[in-house]
């Protein structure tokens, strides 16, 4: 008879290896996932965090903006993004002359680092907003509205442009006296605040320009077409002999349709090109015999010219429109018997738009700029 003590020993001391392995392996393994739920703890806290600094940067420029800065919101609004989890400091607000920097701190708890004594985490988020950095430059349609027509217009108030000043205008002669302008209506009847940081000599509240806005044709003159498409304009682009030809058997097939990044789409903002006359500021602008400015002097040619600047750009979210002839459809509300655009100036761009900022505080924009 044979005895095996020895083998049975064995298997006891391998069943004692075995256990002492598995258990080191699930105290790795715990720790690894007490590692990978605070890390992914941090991160979502750390987006949160960022989240409520974006959104409280926003809030306290659109208050600077309306003209009382409110660095408040930064706390309401980091509370709003980023609760639970920790506690929130009170966020740090910086306010400058166009643009406001909000930081926010918030002490994020640990489960499984505290055993490592590292109880909390402070996550930290930066955020700047910036307002009243109108646009100096865009990719916009070649349809030009007068600062008077801006200017007189309320804010978020449904407005009219009319498009079919071209074609009212291009009808007076060389010997028509320039008064028929305002005879016939086709002028503002002043030109209200000038907004600051617009420059051009001779300009004041009470400057009349032509009613409605102007299509820009390739050339500026009568043989010229509408561009197709949108034209790269800029502060300070002027034009000096600008013909109104009527222009209007070209709109509907370019400009009017439901969508389209290059057309006039209903419940979209859109960027108008602001001009303002270099030159007989009575009278819009208009081109005369000799540069006369008397009610009487003659225009200077068939279908007047005008001399303008463009001094800025101006959102307008569209509500309607019809083009071309009032015998055309019309996409959205518009009023029967009228042609041209309907909708209201709105303060605020897409922060994505196609433009470049820092111009006058014309149609100001409240975007994040890091």
């Amino acid at each position: 008879m044979r005895v095996t003590f020895g083998t049975r020993r064995k298997d006891r001391d391998e069943r004692g290896a075995t256990l002492l392995v598995v258990a080191s392996f699930t105290v790795c393994l715990l720790a690894a996932a007490g590692i990978g739920i605070d890390t992914s703890t941090m991160a979502y806290q750390r987006a949160r965090v960022q989240h409520g600094a974006d959104a409280g940067a926003l809030a306290v420029a659109q208050s600077c903006k309306a003209g009382s800065c409110n660095a408040g919101l930064a706390a309401s609004y980091l509370s709003s993004n980023a609760s639970g989890g920790g506690g929130n400091n009170t966020p740090s607000v910086s306010i400058g002359s166009t643009s406001v920097t909000v930081t926010n701190t918030k002490h994020v708890n640990t489960i499984f680092f505290g055993l490592l004594g590292i109880g909390s985490k402070n996550e930290v988020a930066t955020s700047t907003a910036s307002w009243n950095t109108s646009p100096t430059s865009g990719n916009v349609m070649p349809f030009l509205v007068s600062l008077c027509e801006y200017t007189k217009a309320a804010v978020n108030v449904a407005t009219f442009i009319d498009t079919n000043s071209n074609d009212e205008i291009k009808q007076y002669k060389a010997k028509d006296e320039q008064k028929v302008l305002a005879t016939d209506n086709n002028l503002t009847a002043g030109c209200g605040t000038i907004p600051t940081g617009v420059n051009v000599t001779g300009l004041s509240s009470s400057t009349r320009m032509v009613i409605g806005g102007m299509w820009k044709t390739s050339n500026g003159g009568c043989n010229g077409s509408v561009n197709n498409g949108k034209s790269q304009l800029a502060i300070g682009d002027s034009q000096a002999d600008f013909e109104l030809c009527g222009l209007n058997s070209q709109q509907t097939d370019k400009y009017a349709a439901s969508s389209g990044a290059d057309k006039f789409v209903v419940g979209q903002v859109t960027l108008f090109a602001i001009y303002a006359p270099t030159r007989n500021f009575d009278f819009g602008g208009a081109q005369t015999k000799a540069n006369g400015t008397a009610p009487t002097s003659e225009f200077a040619s068939n279908a007047p010219a005008f001399d303008f600047r463009i001094v800025g750009f101006a959102p307008f979210k569209i509500t309607g429109t019809r083009l071309g002839t009032t015998s055309n459809g019309c996409l959205g509300s518009c009023v029967a018997g009228k042609v041209g655009i309907w909708g209201s100036f709105v303060n605020d761009i897409s922060p994505d738009g196609d433009y470049e900022v820092g111009g006058p505080n014309i149609g100001s924009v409240v975007k994040l700029t890091n």
